[in-house]
């Protein structure tokens, strides 16, 4: 499948660790790019102290989007369930 937008990302490393064993499979993100089912998200590992990449990069792909407002989460926000690509 070709991604319909590609979208780079900054993930902190255990989030990044979770998405890469599998056990994190919602990407939760503020709805400022019109995210859609069957965009590819390049997840890119960021140390949050230090404010650097580590050069490790991670292709999920959307494949449900749960826009904001419903189920408690804010109208500004989105749950994007992934797979990895």
């Amino acid at each position: 499948m070709i991604p319909r937008k590609v979208h780079d990302l900054k993930c902190w490393p255990d989030s990044f660790a979770a998405v890469l064993d599998g056990r994190k499979t919602v990407e939760l993100r503020l709805n400022d790019r019109d995210y859609m089912v069957g965009d590819r998200l390049f997840l890119r590992e960021f140390m949050p102290i230090g404010c650097q990449y580590t050069g490790r990069v991670c292709a999920v792909d959307v494949t449900h989007v749960l826009v904001g407002g419903l189920f408690g989460l804010d109208l500004d926000y989105v749950a994007l369930s992934v797979r990895l690509a």
